[in-house]
């Protein structure tokens, strides 16, 4: 069964029943009630009756007998009751009707209430006459000269009264209708404003679950729940996008990595595979050939050497774990560009440092791998310009910043580029592969440590005028914020 029909049969049938109990109750109440001052009212006037027989006022008393005494003061009490839906009764002990003698019959079957009435008290019953209701009374009395006892039967006409718990009944039914009515409307647009949403909540998953995540729900309601519903769905759906496309995109740039390194290992291995085929098919050899062809293979096989030691340590890199201690950066700066000293005399660049003294909690081991491999990249960034300078520069900025600056006055890097310097195998000047100087792998390196250590990396360049690559550490890398 569908919800929105489940609800409502549920909630139509729960009003109705509590509607009904409420109401009969109500009903049965005011029915009460009201027949109670009908039966009080018709005790009272029995009892002004048999007082009026009793006490009444008579002129010439002596000149009636006692049951002509009774049908006049009974008439008397009649007309000035001024009912006429009222009537009485009398018999004597001995069952003799004595008022009024032409209606003996109608009571015959009412003459059992005298056997429950005690002398001075009084008794009632409810009965059909003449297919109407009736309210009798029934009470014990003595009159006359010889104290003679007699029964009154006060009869009331109540049909009027049944007839209003009759229209109750009918008033209910009619009430009934219009509340099932009225419940109906109101359940219906109680269970569109619920289901709806629900109903759009799985069209909505259907189209999720066929892999379409830029669906959203939009909720037509003013229930809070359903908003809340709306939003945490929607944030779900665009985080599952948001996944998938940068699992495409880590699947794009694993398969753009795993096309350069083979187009990197095949470039070496071409190489040397060839100048061994010329030693293999060669009988004869000059010394010059030799020469030239064990250095091709030797530079090649460094090459491929280069390769996997980067491949290795971008590996270890990526799976490493960050042991934080206090290291100094003047001294790991001082100490890098000693190791790169007699490389830097060689090809006659300038390598300086301007440092002051600056701590910070990190990983030393990752961070010489990150500096490392920045310095390299700025030496080999000035090969061939006619000024050839690197500097690194160990320093605090006014607002506290600590940060490492290594700027170079190579050709710089155009700005198209320079989101790009990060990837894997990318390289700005393409000339430079040829050279043997690397494979693009250093700066991707560079990221994943960086992004390891909480460091950010700034890279500002222009071309023909130089670059500079800035490492900001973060404020959790400060003395002060380690405990």
């Amino acid at each position: 069964m569908r919800l929105k029909n489940k609800l409502s049969i549920y909630v139509i049938v729960l009003v109705m029943v509590l509607l009904n109990l409420f109401s009969i109750f109500l009903i049965r109440i005011n029915d009460h009630h009201n027949m109670k001052l009908v039966v009080d009212s018709a005790i009272k006037q029995a009892s002004a009756a048999v007082l009026n027989i009793r006490y009444g006022n008579l002129k010439n008393r002596s000149l009636f007998s006692d049951e002509e005494i009774i049908e006049l003061r009974n008439d008397g009490f009649l007309k000035s009751v001024g009912s006429s839906g009222v009537r009485l009764a009398v018999f004597s002990e001995e069952g003799k009707q004595v008022y009024p003698v032409l209606d003996r019959k109608k009571y015959e079957r009412e003459e059992r209430l005298f056997d429950h009435i005690a002398s001075g008290q009084m008794t009632y019953m409810f009965t059909k006459l003449e297919k109407k209701s009736h309210l009798l009374v029934g009470s014990q009395f003595e009159f006359g000269k010889d104290y003679s006892s007699y029964y009154l039967l006060y009869d009331r006409d109540i049909e009027d009264v049944m007839q209003q718990q009759r229209m109750s009944v009918v008033y209910l039914m009619v009430f009934d209708l219009l509340a099932f009515i009225v419940t109906l409307i109101s359940v219906a647009a109680l269970s569109k404003s619920l289901v709806n949403p629900l109903e759009s909540l799985t069209e909505k998953m259907t189209e999720v679950r066929k892999g379409n995540y830029r669906e959203k729900i939009e909720v037509q309601t003013d229930i809070r729940e359903f908003y809340e519903i709306e939003r945490t769905f929607n944030d779900m759906s665009e985080e599952i996008r948001s996944n998938i496309e940068l699992l495409q995109e880590d699947n794009q740039k694993k398969e753009m990595f795993i096309n350069s390194l083979a187009h990197e290992l095949r470039t070496p291995l071409t190489a040397i595979i060839g100048f061994s085929s010329i030693l293999r098919t060669q009988d004869h050899y000059e010394d010059g050939v030799v020469k030239e062809t064990m250095n091709a293979i030797y530079e090649n096989g460094k090459r491929l050497e280069r390769l996997s030691k980067d491949l290795i340590r971008l590996i270890r890199v990526s799976r490493g774990k960050v042991i934080k201690e206090d290291v100094a950066l003047t001294l790991l700066s001082d100490m890098l560009i000693r190791d790169f000293m007699p490389r830097c005399l060689e090809e006659k660049t300038e390598l300086t440092l301007k440092a002051s003294d600056v701590n910070v909690m990190t990983d030393e081991g990752l961070l010489t791998i990150l500096l490392s491999n920045v310095i390299d990249n700025a030496l080999k960034a000035v090969v061939g310009r006619e000024e050839k300078r690197v500097t690194v520069s160990v320093v605090r900025d006014d607002d506290g910043k600590k940060k490492i600056v290594v700027s170079d006055t190579g050709k710089g890097i155009p700005k198209e580029d320079i989101e790009k310097i990060f990837d894997a195998f990318f390289m700005v000047d393409r000339s430079r592969k040829n050279e043997n100087r690397g494979f693009g792998l250093g700066l991707s390196i560079c990221k994943e440590i960086a992004e390891l250590l909480d460091i950010e990396i700034s890279i500002d360049s222009a071309v023909d005028k130089g670059t500079k690559v800035i490492l900001i550490f973060n404020e959790n890398n400060y003395m002060e914020e380690i405990k």
